[in-house]
């Protein structure tokens, strides 16, 4: 399907009976074809020769092509595609002079998830190549240079293949929000013409610097200045704030040039801006930067959180400790994503999560505040739920082989924390055991046969033991663990990394680990170990 439409400008001038008679003609077809004619002022030259003032008409006649769902003359916004597809729209510009089309999109998407792209100029779109992309409910903007000629604008939606709920109306909307085409004459004798000066007061350096589609300068560093003839009109002032490859910005207001006017604009570290992903957010032009992604966690809780994670991203402001103290902020530079935020509570002793995940968008800035009664989940029982302020650890004992061996009752060689081979009982190429199961480590029970790892613990209430566990087996002796003497799991084969639980009971349990087929010689010394990770007690009552 094709949807097109003509902007032709003109000043038709004229003596009449000593009057000038001058027009503007806005027409819309509704056959599928949207047709609008503004445009500069009109040639009227003498039989002789001589030009008695005015120029060429300028034209540009825009077609839409695909499937999206007509808004308005200028708007179009994306039909409705399912999970893992694209859609995409067409706008193609046919100008008969020099000119720029401004294009903003719009999202109404799930956040970081489906995306609006805009393409550049007379290039293919693509999710990573484009001129712009939103997400979310993200705004964006561009000012299109547009040559005398044929010329192309892409626009795709493109959805994941995640099947969440969706957000607002799951589209995105692409509108015209102004265009502006100069006359087909060369001459520049032939426009009405005007002076623009610019001056930098700021204090950094502006580079392709340029008012709407006409140049003004490559570059202008403080207290420097520039004086250039411009076509009478209006439009913003773009540049790259701090050279070439800084933040393309542009001025927030729009500036009017008026004809035989030498219109001056002064740019301070004070003038009011806009990057142009962000042109719904002004700032000044001494202090805007450019956007990115950042979390913000403020601790307004009863106590210092130490070991704070987030998506990989640990949070800290007192580095001896790694924590972030109560009553304190710190920022962070991640990625876009989502996830939950784990952390120690120093006060009270708990490992814990937020209940809920926390999402940001690209480009997003969020802060996430814990305060008394942020919910949170504690990690080694996540049936455990509570407020940051009041939740009390059910944990009895935990012992997930990472930093320092922990201290059990009894062990007799071969017990340890193992990361690879050379942390057993001896660097051996005849070692048999199972790669750590979480973390970095895992327990290494084994290497003889008299290995054991005895934990005796005191409980004042009912519990729960988990554990996982692998073993290597070679066929002489076996495997064991029992609770109060009673074995509970033999094993006499290899076993992979699997879990298992147990209930405890009120009072004094003693849990052994023992192996007695850690060692064989078969022409050569032979270990083998059973392994565990993640050993777990906590009360269920």
């Amino acid at each position: 399907m094709k949807k097109s439409f003509v902007l032709i400008a003109a000043l038709m001038a004229a003596l009449f009976a000593g009057l000038i008679l001058s027009g503007c003609e806005t027409k819309v077809e509704d056959n599928n074809t949207e047709t609008g004619k503004q445009g500069d002022n009109t040639d009227n030259d003498n039989m002789d020769g001589s030009n008695t003032g005015g120029n060429d008409t300028a034209t540009a006649t825009m077609t839409w092509t695909g499937s999206w769902i007509r808004v308005s003359d200028t708007t179009y916004r994306s039909a409705p595609i399912g999970n893992s597809a694209n859609t995409i729209e067409r706008l193609d510009i046919a100008a008969t002079g020099a000119g720029t089309v401004t294009i903003q999109i719009t999202a109404s998407s799930e956040n970081y998830r489906d995306y609006g792209y805009a393409s550049k100029l007379d290039t293919g779109v693509s999710t990573s190549g484009y001129q712009m992309s939103v997400t979310g409910t993200l705004v964006a903007t561009h000012t299109y240079t547009i040559p005398k000629g044929a010329h192309w604008i892409q626009f795709m939606y493109q959805k994941d293949s995640y099947d969440y709920t969706t957000s607002g109306s799951d589209s995105v909307t692409v509108e015209i929000i102004a265009s502006s085409f100069t006359s087909s004459n060369d001459n520049p004798d032939a426009h009405d013409m005007a002076k623009l000066k610019v001056q930098n007061q700021s204090s950094v350096t502006l580079a392709d610097v340029k008012w709407g589609s006409t140049a003004v300068s490559a570059s202008l560093t403080p207290s420097e200045s520039q004086t250039v003839d411009v076509a009478v009109g209006s439009g913003y002032l773009y540049f790259t704030k701090g050279g070439a490859d800084g933040l393309e910005c542009r001025t927030q207001e729009v500036i009017a040039v008026s004809k035989d006017e030498t219109k001056e604009l002064t740019l301070t570290n004070n003038t009011l801006v806009v990057a142009l992903d962000d042109t719904n957010n002004p700032q000044a032009l001494g202090t805007i930067e450019a956007r990115v992604t950042q979390l913000t966690l403020s601790n307004q809780s009863f106590t210092e959180l130490t070991e704070v994670i987030w998506n990989n991203v640990s949070f800290a402001n007192n580095t001896v400790e790694n924590s972030v103290k109560t009553g304190t902020t710190v920022t962070n530079t991640v990625s876009a994503g989502s996830g939950y935020i784990f952390f120690k509570r120093k006060a009270n002793p708990v490992t814990a999560r937020t209940k809920d995940l926390v999402i940001i968008a690209e480009l997003e800035s969020k802060t996430f505040t814990f305060d008394d009664k942020t919910e949170i989940v504690e990690v080694n029982n996540p049936d455990n739920t509570g407020t940051l302020g009041a939740l009390q650890s059910t944990v009895v004992f935990w012992d997930d082989a990472e930093g320092e061996l922990q201290s059990y009752y009894e062990s007799a060689s071969f017990v340890g924390y193992y990361k690879t081979g050379s942390d057993l009982l001896y660097n051996s190429s005849y070692n048999y055991y199972n790669p750590p199961k979480n973390g970095q480590k895992s327990i290494a029970v084994g290497g003889t046969t008299t290995a054991k790892l005895h934990l005796k613990v005191t409980l004042s209430k009912a519990a729960k033991l988990s554990f996982w566990y692998a073993n290597k087996y070679r066929s002489n002796g076996e495997t064991t663990f029992s609770i109060n003497g009673t074995t509970q799991r033999t094993w006499t084969t290899d076993v992979n990394w699997s879990k298992v639980e147990f209930d405890l009971a009120k009072g004094e349990n003693d849990l052994v680990w023992e192996k007695t087929d850690g060692y064989y010689y078969y022409y050569n010394n032979n270990y083998y170990y059973l392994t565990l990770d993640d050993i777990l007690i906590y009360y269920t009552e």
